[in-house]
Protein backbone atom coordinates (compact mmCIF):
# COMPACT_ATOMS: atom_id res chain seq x y z
CA UNK A 1 0.00 0.00 0.00
CA UNK A 2 2.78 2.46 0.79
CA UNK A 3 4.27 2.58 -2.73
CA UNK A 4 0.92 3.87 -4.05
CA UNK A 5 1.06 6.85 -1.68
CA UNK A 6 4.73 7.64 -2.22
CA UNK A 7 4.15 10.60 -4.57
CA UNK A 8 0.97 11.95 -2.96
CA UNK A 9 1.24 15.52 -1.68
CA UNK A 10 -2.04 16.47 0.02
CA UNK A 11 -1.15 20.16 0.30
CA UNK A 12 -0.32 20.37 -3.40
CA UNK A 13 -3.59 18.68 -4.32
CA UNK A 14 -5.61 20.86 -1.95
CA UNK A 15 -4.19 24.03 -3.52
CA UNK A 16 -4.90 22.63 -6.98
CA UNK A 17 -8.51 21.67 -6.22
CA UNK A 18 -9.30 24.97 -4.51
CA UNK A 19 -7.72 26.93 -7.36
CA UNK A 20 -10.11 25.30 -9.83
CA UNK A 21 -13.31 25.89 -7.87
CA UNK A 22 -15.39 28.94 -8.70
CA UNK A 23 -18.31 30.33 -6.69
CA UNK A 24 -20.77 27.92 -8.30
CA UNK A 25 -20.72 24.17 -7.85
CA UNK A 26 -18.48 22.25 -10.22
CA UNK A 27 -18.46 18.66 -11.39
CA UNK A 28 -15.56 16.75 -9.83
CA UNK A 29 -14.52 15.66 -13.33
CA UNK A 30 -13.92 19.27 -14.40
CA UNK A 31 -10.97 19.57 -12.00
CA UNK A 32 -7.95 18.89 -14.23
CA UNK A 33 -5.40 16.21 -13.34
CA UNK A 34 -1.99 17.03 -11.88
CA UNK A 35 -0.28 13.76 -12.76
CA UNK A 36 0.07 11.85 -16.05
CA UNK A 37 -1.39 8.66 -14.54
CA UNK A 38 -5.04 9.70 -14.82
CA UNK A 39 -6.41 6.81 -12.75
CA UNK A 40 -4.10 7.43 -9.82
CA UNK A 41 -4.57 11.18 -10.14
CA UNK A 42 -8.36 10.76 -9.98
CA UNK A 43 -7.97 8.75 -6.76
CA UNK A 44 -5.73 11.43 -5.25
CA UNK A 45 -8.12 14.22 -6.26
CA UNK A 46 -11.02 12.31 -4.71
CA UNK A 47 -9.10 11.74 -1.46
CA UNK A 48 -8.28 15.46 -1.43
CA UNK A 49 -11.93 16.41 -1.92
CA UNK A 50 -12.89 14.19 1.03
CA UNK A 51 -10.23 15.85 3.23
CA UNK A 52 -11.37 19.33 2.16
CA UNK A 53 -15.00 18.48 2.91
CA UNK A 54 -14.06 17.10 6.32
CA UNK A 55 -12.13 20.31 7.03
CA UNK A 56 -15.21 22.36 6.13
CA UNK A 57 -13.62 24.07 3.12
CA UNK A 58 -15.92 22.57 0.47
CA UNK A 59 -19.27 20.82 0.17
CA UNK A 60 -19.64 17.67 -1.88
CA UNK A 61 -22.61 15.59 -2.93
CA UNK A 62 -23.42 12.95 -5.47
CA UNK A 63 -26.27 13.08 -7.96
CA UNK A 64 -26.48 9.86 -9.95
CA UNK A 65 -22.99 9.19 -11.28
CA UNK A 66 -21.91 12.83 -10.91
CA UNK A 67 -19.98 14.17 -7.92
CA UNK A 68 -20.53 17.89 -7.32
CA UNK A 69 -18.03 20.07 -5.45
CA UNK A 70 -18.56 23.59 -4.14
CA UNK A 71 -16.32 25.94 -2.21
CA UNK A 72 -17.82 27.00 1.11
CA UNK A 73 -18.13 30.76 1.37
CA UNK A 74 -16.20 32.34 4.21
CA UNK A 75 -17.66 35.29 6.09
Amino acid sequence: FLPLCKGFDLNRYQEHVLAHLEDDEERFDTIPPLEPDRRLDRIWRFVTVIFLAHAGRIDIYQEGQTIWVKRIETH
